[in-house]
């Protein structure tokens, strides 16, 4: 028998309060950030908040910044 999921992504996944979700899916579709349009400030913005709110569950960022430090974003 096979699962999607193991233990550990059910013991995630059961800690998602419908409260925080909501508090994200309302942010990132709100009218401060401008309809998120590529290029745009608004786009910048949900960039950045996203990427805070993965450090803050203690994602590692994938990438390098220039100062050869840890980034969500590539270095251009």
């Amino acid at each position: 028998m096979l699962f999607a999921q193991d233990s550990i992504s059910k013991r995630f996944a059961k800690s998602i309060e419908i409260s925080t979700l909501q508090k994200h899916v309302y942010l990132l579709a709100s009218d401060s950030l401008e309809g998120r349009g590529t290029g745009q400030e608004g786009c910048e913005k949900a960039s950045k908040y996203i990427a805070n709110e993965f450090s803050k569950y203690g994602l590692i960022a994938p990438m390098k910044d220039e100062k050869k430090q840890k980034n969500f974003f590539p270095a251009f």
